[in-house]
């Protein structure tokens, strides 16, 4: 049937279909009448522009002829287009009293995931700020490429993901070059919308953006936070605004990295509001060094919600297309933290896992990370009941 668009979405479950013909909404909703088969029945949408504001409307049944017409159509998927959504979440009861709020170890939630290793967390707010030419549309980018292939990134593992990177800041040439000097490609994994583009790349609070979080679930880049918004950077309630979008975008399922200015005071880590380090996960400054050898570049992360703040000693080298890490301290940390768990296994053999991690004071992920690789090297494990792993000291540990 031309011109007819029916929805079809994703997931098993009783639900209402909207279709659209004729340059009117249609519902097919299940019929009243008991039958061992559901039965279904196409309606017109009827506004009530009385209440308009309240999106109110009424249903009335479609003449027969239409009705066959539109079920053949719906369950032949002959029809002009489909519109693939999301299922519906189910809806959760209200809270009205103290009792009504579920425990947190009730909620079913994922696991800890990481989209750089112990760098970015998976649906995590990141700040990354730079002063002037401070490399950060540089290392947005080397990010941006390298999540779109699965490369590592700083000598870190990586969780292959599409980029949305959105640009009011630069021309396309400087990014056009850019590309090319650090060979990454844009037409697959990575998306770049940039201000050249006859529809520029839409302002946090757009519901594009919200739609691109729910269904891609992708890393997204904001370079840089001033172009995206039009609140006044030093006003808390306006920014608190802008930030509450953000998060809306990783409650969608979004990993969002926000390129940002740094403050004009040389102590000052970032421009705006101290509501800006309250919102984000992860905070990073680039501090940038000229010295006789070159240029050195210091990513400062100065908050994680997740591991111990650390810094990463970086030096561009953009004739081979890379930022080369010539000082990672969670190497050497790693080193200490080996003893110490070997230690710990020491004096206390057949510890659990949770029991090990607490007695060593080990952050969660790099703690699992650390055993998982001496496994057999430093130590050894056994499975108790529950599935639960013990540890215990072995002879001739690899020094």
């Amino acid at each position: 049937m031309a011109g007819l668009t029916i929805e079809v979405r994703e997931g098993n479950y009783n639900d209402t279909t909207n279709a659209f013909c004729a340059g009117r909404l249609l519902k097919r909703i299940p019929d009243d009448e008991e039958s061992d088969e559901p039965r279904y029945r196409w309606n017109f949408v009827v506004w009530n522009h009385d209440t308009w504001d309240d999106c109110s409307y009424h249903l009335e049944e479609t003449p027969p002829k239409l009705h066959r017409v539109l079920e053949k159509a719906y369950k032949s998927g002959r029809f002009t287009h489909k519109i693939h959504r999301f299922p519906r979440l189910p809806r959760h009861d209200r809270i009205y009293a103290i009792s009504d709020i579920p425990s947190v170890q009730e909620i079913e939630a994922e696991a800890n995931k990481w989209l750089v290793d112990g760098v970015i967390p998976l649906r995590s707010l990141v700040l990354l700020t730079a002063p002037p030419a401070g490399y950060k549309t540089w290392l947005g980018l080397d990010l941006g490429g390298a999540m779109s292939t699965g490369a590592d990134f700083l000598g870190r593992k990586t969780l292959k993901t599409p980029v949305v990177y959105l640009d009011r800041e630069n021309r396309l040439p400087v990014i056009r070059e850019r590309l090319s000097i650090l060979k990454f490609d844009d037409r697959d994994f990575l998306k770049i919308w940039g201000r050249w583009l006859s529809e520029p790349p839409p302002l946090i609070g757009d519901k594009r953006l919200k739609i691109i979080a729910r269904r891609h679930r992708p890393l997204i880049i904001i370079d840089s936070l001033v172009r995206f918004h039009s609140a006044e950077e030093n006003n808390a309630t306006q920014m608190a605004a802008v930030l509450e979008d953000l998060l809306r975008l990783v409650t969608e399922g979004a990993t969002v990295v926000i390129l940002h200015h740094q403050g004009k005071a040389s102590n000052t880590q970032y421009r705006g509001p101290t509501d800006i380090l309250a919102a984000v996960d992860v905070a990073f400054a680039i501090i940038k060094d000229r010295n006789k050898d070159g240029t050195l570049l210091t990513l400062h992360c100065y908050k994680h919600r997740q591991v111990e703040e650390f810094d990463l000693t970086l030096r561009p080298d953009l004739q081979n297309g890379r930022f080369e890490v010539i000082d990672d301290p969670s190497t050497a940390g790693s080193l200490a933290t080996i003893k110490k768990i070997k230690k710990t296994i020491d004096k206390h053999p057949g510890l659990t896992q949770k029991e090990l991690m607490d007695k060593a004071h080990l952050p969660e992920t790099r703690g699992r990370k650390i055993l998982q690789q001496n496994e057999g090297i430093q130590w050894s494990s056994s499975a108790g009941r529950g599935k639960t792993l013990h540890y215990y000291p072995i002879k001739n540990p690899t020094p």
